[in-house]
């Protein structure tokens, strides 16, 4: 027996043909895909028979050619002409690559067109494949249209800058990755075209446009969404974007013509990174939407949970900053709430233009917050808590904070910081149940509380800026205090805490007016309590600071007139009454000379001379035109007197009120004229405008 040797690396096939890859033509017209005739070669294309097939419909053929697939093909790569179509319907699919390369140049229509429940249409990547073309793959009114990856592991379809995938189906089935420049559209009223790409970073790369529009419903299901140079967009009404744990960083969120954006699912987490977020975005409840890096925002964000079983959520990741000139708002419950989803030392930090406002919970005592825009505590009858993690700076507020249209502000944990404005209008509450240090605007305004909620010693340490209280400053328990070290305490209102003033100033009134204090009341060393003197009743013409407990004075009393009013020598004010007293100001300071007499249940001032320097007519504590002016309108001459009983007379006449010697302060040598003897006195006196004029300058 003879044996035939064959050559190592050469295989010897008998009978059998070897494989080619064969380009396959669509012959024109309109026909199904199994059909021999209907192509060049007549072959039916399908990689099952050991060849493979590039197709092409129809090889710019004049007249526009329909396939209809009738069987599931497998093929290498797909060409469809402009005005050309190719439809999948439901129970077919088509397999398309080679594992290492797969190319989709589409110029026409390619359709998936399964619009029943029962049976799918659908396009199998094989390999890493590109769409490219100017042209349209629809997916028909149903889910069950799919483009996916054969592969579980998972291939990338690279769609190009023209094409358009539109309609309602499946894109990527958590089994492809996605790179898309062209166009995706949800377009199909009231259905849903769900973009789930391959799982891991870069599981969708966007710099093209992802879009929900006439009324459709674009959902971006679990993955990550690289969007940076991207647009994701809701345009038209009814038309919806849903954020299904979606992670989206970069780009822009955009929303046109009623468009909106809102999360969806059940406890589901959504991210977005780094972006321009869109007009309106709705956070549902039971489901949670991060934020993280730096966020631009321009629309408004809703928490819309009404309901104490489900909370609807924004969390950070890391410190946070929100930008734009958008609103943040919180629906009519305690259950929506902006939180840390990182470490509790996280910070969100509000720009500017910012508004957060509402009912729910700022912090959840688990972030830090600093807010440069405004906090508004803004629906009636119900809480916006502000409740940052437990330390110091837990709230920075160089903002405002605000109550208003009968809402409460409930500052409940952390060190409240405010260097700008924290106020409360109309029938609202700030509820105050830790400690704030102050060095901006304090403002409780007319029909408001600012109420104490510990029995805790909680402190509002003031140290720079001011608090008018015109409304109502309450304890309901034992706890609060106002420490003033600095700055104004000021207004028309009650406060029912105990006031320590250490630095600071008490000025009551706006400017002149009561100020009540329903505890006890300190003044130290460093303290100061100002009266302005406007007229002789007190509360409406004159200040007074009224004190139903104890009052324990020092440091220095600052009196100043006002409105052009001037008191008589003699004349005495209540400026301070109190259910007790101890202690007496160090020192009276003002453009006068006074007394100051100290009985038990009230403080009253006595003008001993209204103006320190004699020839101070304004008691502006200088010597200076303006005094001339007034002086020349008394002068008589010598031997020449005045009236009294008509003084003073209304300007341009002599507006000095006579003592109660009948004397006015023009007339320094009281002889009842005003002559050139009291001029020489008046030209001794004479300083200049803000140069202060010396007291015994007209002793001569």
């Amino acid at each position: 027996m003879g044996y035939c040797l064959i050559p190592a690396g050469v295989m010897m096939l008998t009978g059998l043909a070897m494989a080619d890859t064969i380009t396959s033509v669509w012959n024109g017209g309109v026909g199904t895909w199994n059909v021999d005739s209907s192509w060049a070669p007549a072959v039916v294309p399908n990689n099952i028979g050991g060849d493979t097939y590039n197709v092409v419909i129809d090889g710019g053929k004049l007249a526009n050619s329909a396939v209809t697939m009738d069987i599931s093909p497998v093929i290498y790569n797909l060409t469809v002409d402009s005005g050309d179509r190719l439809t999948i319907p439901a129970g077919e699919y088509t397999s398309i690559g080679d594992t290492v390369s797969t190319s989709i140049v589409n110029n026409g229509v390619i359709a998936l067109d399964s619009s029943i429940g029962t049976a799918s249409a659908g396009l199998l990547i094989r390999g890493d494949a590109s769409l490219t073309g100017t042209g349209v793959v629809t997916m028909a009114r149903s889910t069950y249209n799919y483009i996916q990856s054969a592969n579980p592991g998972g291939y990338r379809l690279t769609v190009d800058p023209g094409i358009v995938i539109s309609g309602a189906g499946q894109l990527g089935q958590n089994a492809m990755y996605l790179s898309n420049s062209g166009t995706v559209d949800a377009n199909v009223s009231g259905d849903r075209l769900t973009v789930d790409p391959q799982g891991g970073a870069d599981g969708a790369v966007n710099t093209g446009t992802l879009r929900a529009s006439g009324g459709g419903i674009l959902r971006l299901s679990p993955g990550s969404f690289a969007n940076t140079g991207g647009i994701i967009e809701a345009v038209g009404a009814s038309s919806v974007v849903e954020l299904h744990a979606a992670s989206i960083s970069g780009g822009s969120m955009q929303c046109s013509g009623g468009g909106r954006f809102t999360t969806a699912g059940n406890n589901t987490y959504s991210y977005l990174a780094d972006l321009i977020t869109p007009a309106q975005l709705e956070v549902v409840a039971n489901t949670r939407l991060i934020l993280r890096g730096a966020i631009t925002h321009n629309g408004t964000l809703d928490l819309s949970s009404t309901t104490s079983t489900h909370y609807a959520r924004l969390g950070i990741d890391g410190d946070t900053q929100v930008t734009g000139n958008g609103t943040i708002t919180m629906a009519h419950s305690d259950y929506n709430l902006v939180e840390s989803y990182g470490a509790s030392t996280d910070r969100l930090t509000l720009g500017p233009d910012i508004e957060l406002v509402g009912a729910g919970n700022l912090g959840a005592g688990a972030m830090y917050v600093t807010n440069n825009g405004t906090v508004d505590a803004n629906i009636a009858g119900d809480t916006l808590r502000v409740q940052p993690y437990t330390g110091s700076n837990g709230a920075v507020n160089n903002g405002t904070f605000r109550a208003s249209n009968g809402g409460t502000l409930y500052l409940y944990s952390g060190t409240i910081i405010n260097n700008n404005a924290l106020k409360t209008t109309g029938n609202s509450i700030v509820a105050v149940k830790t400690s704030i240090t102050s060095t901006g605007q304090i403002n409780v305004g007319p029909g408001s509380q600012l109420v104490f909620k510990d029995t805790s010693v909680r402190v509002l340490n003031q140290t720079a800026g001011s608090m008018i209280v015109n409304g109502t400053v309450n304890d309901d328990f034992t706890g609060g205090r106002l420490d003033i070290d600095g700055g104004t305490l000021g207004g028309t209102g009650q406060i029912n805490v105990p006031v320590t003033i250490d630095g600071g100033t008490v000025a009551p009134g706006i400017s002149i007016g009561q100020l009540s204090v329903g505890s006890s009341f300190t003044q130290n060393a460093g303290g100061t309590l100002e009266i302005e003197l406007g007229g002789t009743t007190p509360g409406t013409e004159y200040d007074r600071l009224a004190v139903s407990g104890a009052a324990a004075l020092g440091g220095t009393l600052q009196i100043s007139y006002l409105n052009g009013f001037v008191p008589k020598a003699g004349q005495q004010f209540a400026i301070l009454t109190c259910g007790s007293r101890t202690g007496g100001f160090a020192s009276v300071l003002g453009p006068g000379q006074y007394s100051v007499v100290y009985n038990s249940g009230n403080v009253t001032l006595t003008v001993d001379a209204p103006c320190a320097v004699p020839a101070d007519f304004d008691c502006d504590a200088d010597v200076d035109g303006g005094d001339f002016r007034v002086f020349e309108t008394c002068a008589t001459g010598p031997a020449i007197p005045y009236n009294p009983a008509v003084l003073p007379e209304p300007a341009p006449g002599c507006t000095l009120t006579p003592d109660g010697s009948n004397h006015i302060a023009a007339d320094f040598d009281k002889d009842s004229d005003v002559d050139q003897d009291d001029f020489g006195a008046f030209q001794r006196c004479y300083s200049g405008e803000g140069h202060p004029a010396d007291p015994n300058c007209a002793n001569g």
